[in-house]
């Protein structure tokens, strides 16, 4: 027995002289082995067999041997030299295993806490609220009526050019504003005429909402009986201090006008009144071609109305004199929504004038015409009356 020991101390001797490696170290001091063992993998190492002692507890990188009294020492002491790179190796692939397998873990507890916050957050909501995926956009601003005219074209022009972009804002269209109007009455700051034609939508190309536009519309946006009475209402009643005469590209009844197209029933009286407007324009215009015709007669057909307007309006007329109200024309591109402003009829002042002296010699006629006819009826009453002169008494007594 003794003899038997003392081989195996040798061959452990020999083994670490040698430098050999660390499993070999294991086959040589290992009992009954006629193969080596395979190296230490990642796997934990085997427990221990009953009948050996454990010297120490494994740590991360080592190989765990079992064996008795000397022999255990001296194979730790070859293990720990000859198997370091190799140990390290195996324990670099353990904590890369077990590193990705906590982060894992770190992942799958972050979302454990999402899930649980969300929860949370939807238990502590109240019933029927809005998360902020579903809340609505803030409403559009809701703008004051402008305090001058200036002010007025100017948020008109700022208006259109919103339409023009895409960019539009749709102020005072709340239920707050149609309920105010509603209870508070209108107070609209502008007046306009125009076409009845559907691609012309007013208050939509100037960016306006409920109660900032008085609006007249009409085929051909003519100026007879009825809308030169509702301007009257807008400007004189609702105090409108800006008066927009507006024609459009495109416009059907000028067209009819512009090529002599048959009409029928009441359009005839309607497209009538286009009709020197468009005179106006061949006779200046000879060569024009008929684009041409056309745009020029849609921009002369808004002086048209405003002629129409102050001939047939002696209020207009006197609040555009006085200064209270300013009359502007403008053309609408119907494809491009733009607006072009062509400010005031470029007549105007002659016009009044001339209208301010046709009305004062119309009056004069009407007084020198009212005169006689007086003087007409008080002589036929006086003739009616009996003579009571003493030349008529005595030619009724007979004296001669």
């Amino acid at each position: 027995m003794a003899q038997r020991l003392n081989s195996r101390r040798l061959a452990t001797l020999m083994v670490i002289a040698c430098g050999l490696s660390a499993p070999l170290a294991v086959w040589a001091a290992s009992p009954a082995h006629s193969e080596p063992t395979p190296a230490p993998s990642a796997k934990p190492a085997a427990p221990a067999s009953k009948g050996t002692k454990e010297n120490a507890a494994p740590s991360r990188g080592t190989t765990t041997l079992t064996t008795t009294g000397s022999e255990s020492k001296s194979a730790s002491k070859s293990s720990g030299s000859k198997s370091a790179p190799n140990a390290n190796a195996s324990g670099d692939e353990k904590a890369s295993a077990k590193d990705g397998t906590n982060d894992q873990a770190d992942a799958k507890d972050a979302k454990a806490n999402k899930d649980t916050k969300e929860s949370k957050d939807a238990k502590d909501a109240k019933p029927g609220a809005k998360t902020s995926k579903e809340a609505k956009p803030a409403p559009a601003a809701e703008f004051e009526s402008p305090q001058n005219i200036d002010e007025i074209i100017t948020m008109l022009t700022e208006g259109n050019q919103r339409w023009v972009d895409g960019a539009a804002t749709a102020p005072n269209t709340s239920p707050e504003r149609r309920s105010d109007v509603a209870d508070a009455g209108q107070k609209p700051f502008v007046t306009v005429v125009t076409c009845a034609d559907s691609r012309l939508p007013v208050e939509r190309i100037f960016d306006r909402g409920i109660g900032d536009v008085f609006v007249v519309r009409v085929a051909g946006n003519v100026m007879g009986t009825s809308e030169t009475g509702t301007v009257e209402y807008g400007v004189g009643h609702l105090k409108t201090p800006l008066l927009v005469v507006m024609g459009h590209s495109k416009c059907g009844a000028v067209q009819a006008a512009v090529t002599n197209a048959e009409v029928h029933g009441s359009v005839r009286a309607l497209v009538k009144q286009i009709q020197p407007a468009v005179d106006r324009v061949k006779r200046n215009n000879p060569n024009a071609d008929a684009k041409e015709l056309m745009t020029l007669a849609i921009r002369e057909n808004v002086w048209q109305s405003v002629f129409d307007l102050m001939k047939n309006s002696p209020e207009v007329r006197s609040m555009v004199a006085q200064g209270k109200l300013k009359v502007v024309g403008a053309v609408c591109d119907i494809n491009s929504g733009k607006v072009q402003w062509l400010g005031e009829h470029p007549w105007q002042s002659e016009l009044l004038d001339a209208l301010a002296m046709r009305q004062n010699i119309g009056a004069d006629e009407h007084a020198k015409a009212t005169v006689p006819a007086a003087a007409s009826k008080e002589h036929d009453a006086n003739a009616m009356k009996p003579d009571t002169t003493p030349a008529a008494a005595g030619h009724a007594s007979g004296e001669h």
